[in-house]
């Protein structure tokens, strides 16, 4: 043998390694086939990791779907709160027309003028811009539940000073509402608020011992100090519990 010549190159070894080539190619080939019970393991192991896949995925939706019902829900609270919660701040409060029936007035429920309602009502006068010349800037403005399909309707007339079951018109303000409450707040003798016991008021009568904020008492009531609005909202496939949502409304002519 030379120096530097591995094995690979004696002639003597030739015998040996073609054993070993053999035995590596019969290993080879053994290695490419799969026995039933590795079969088995394997299937086995993808069969938990897909029940393991579609869990994780499943969970993911169902909070998303969840997550998306209730952002639907305070979506439509928070639009139909910042509608009235514009209005009501405007609602009218001088003495020139405290004798009409449409100052402001508020209904507890089942004892409003719109059929088809049996929650809270409330109707005032309010200061829109108008560019129609022929339409007074003042209209009249109210809401109230439509319990046959949980529609929030937003009531409006141009005639500020008459409030009427037929005239004027009512158009959907919010959807999916099941609940609509008012409260009211007022300042008694000792300028401490008082909230009022339901939802109805009335700013051409004195039934309250209600002071402004120098501690003289008004007569009639006029404005309340504040107004509580409370609304119950449903998601649309009705999947999720109703949730409520309130605000309060300071008009701003109450004093």
């Amino acid at each position: 043998m030379f120096p530097g010549t591995d094995t690979f190159g004696d002639p003597a070894n030739a015998g040996a390694l073609g054993n070993q080539s053999r035995l590596v190619k019969g290993g080879l080939a053994f290695s490419k086939g799969l026995s039933l019970i590795e079969i088995i393991i394997a299937t086995f192991i993808l069969a938990i990791s897909s029940v393991s896949i579609y869990a994780v995925f499943r969970t993911a939706t169902t909070v998303y779907s969840k997550a998306e019902r209730q952002l639907e829900m305070a979506q439509n609270a928070r639009a139909i709160l910042e509608q009235m919660t514009k209005e009501i701040k405007t609602a009218a409060g001088d003495l020139l027309v405290l004798g009409t029936e449409t100052a402001f007035k508020g209904y507890e429920s089942g004892s409003g003028i719109k059929t088809g309602s049996t929650k809270d009502e409330v109707y005032f006068r309010a200061t829109i811009s108008n560019s129609d010349p022929e339409k007074s800037d003042q209209i009249l403005i109210g809401y109230w539940l439509r319990d046959s399909d949980n529609t929030l309707m937003r009531y409006m007339y141009y005639n500020p000073y008459s409030l009427s079951r037929t005239l004027g018109s009512s158009n959907a303000l919010g959807y999916n509402v099941t609940d609509l409450q008012f409260y009211y707040y007022y300042r008694n003798g000792s300028l401490n608020w008082i909230r009022t016991s339901d939802g109805n008021w009335d700013a051409r009568t004195d039934l309250l011992s209600n002071y402004d904020a120098n501690g003289v008492e008004r007569n009639p009531d006029r404005l309340p100090d504040a107004v509580e609005i409370i609304l119950t909202v449903r998601d649309d496939l009705r999947k999720e519990q109703p949730k409520v949502f309130s605000t309060f409304v300071y008009p701003e002519n109450s004093n």
